[in-house]
């Protein structure tokens, strides 16, 4: 019996035609619009259909923000940047730029406290120079600030400000987003799922069905476990 088959059968045993109160999240729309064409060729009578979301859709419907496009993204944590004194152009910032959010996504999906992540990595940097000089990654500087000649003060002075600079980035950008009614996909997860622990998730069906989800994010693992309280 396959996955979509065990589903199936496991929803028809539990609801019999029954779907109307009921939503079925997968991890990505793929599997959802599978399980609908499977669904829709084995029951001959007229039935409700259940709703059937992925699970960034599932999470964007719950949430009081929408998800935008990454350019978008990058764009608004673009003028944040300038508004903290950034002065390097879009088309220098743009690689910087993504890197930047797949950080933040992966602080809240995990659900790190990211003002003190990124204080602890430049305390760590900062104890690691003292000992190790050439530690910096010099890619990196160079990306961010540029192929100028430096001194080796300015470099690790220029490396510890990155590290500053992302915390005050990631505090900021969180902040703008906001007023906006935006958020990047981590941080409507982390928000749900903080939501959902205080028990503030009003929801519209009587049960939820997760399917197909492994190696969950914390941020996941804290959603299902809340809902399933």
């Amino acid at each position: 019996m396959s996955f979509l088959e065990k589903i199936h059968q496991d929803l028809w045993n539990k609801h019999q035609s029954d779907f109307a109160n009921l939503a079925l999240i997968f991890p990505n729309k793929r599997a959802g619009l599978f399980f609908r064409n499977y669904m829709a060729k084995q029951i001959e009578q007229p039935v409700w259909m259940p709703d059937i979301f992925s699970i960034r859709e599932f999470i964007e419907k719950m949430v009081p923000f929408h998800i935008p496009d990454q350019l978008t993204l990058i764009i608004e944590l673009y003028k944040v940047l300038q508004e903290l004194g950034s002065e390097e152009s879009f088309d220098a910032f743009y690689p910087w730029g993504q890197m930047l959010l797949r950080d933040f996504d992966e602080i809240d999906k995990y659900m790190v406290p990211g003002d003190q992540l990124f204080q602890n990595i430049r305390d760590i940097k900062e104890l690691e120079h003292r000992f190790d000089p050439g530690i910096f990654d010099m890619q990196l500087l160079e990306q961010f600030w540029g192929n100028a000649p430096q001194e080796d003060q300015q470099i690790a002075g220029n490396f510890l400000h990155i590290w500053d600079w992302n915390r005050k980035a990631y505090q900021a950008f969180r902040e703008k987003l906001k007023t906006k009614g935006l958020a990047y996909e981590g941080m409507a997860y982390r928000y749900l799922a903080e939501e959902a622990k205080a028990n503030e998730v009003e929801r519209s069906w009587t049960s939820l069905i997760f399917g197909g989800f492994n190696a969950l994010s914390e941020a996941e693992k804290a959603l299902f476990q809340a809902l399933h309280e």
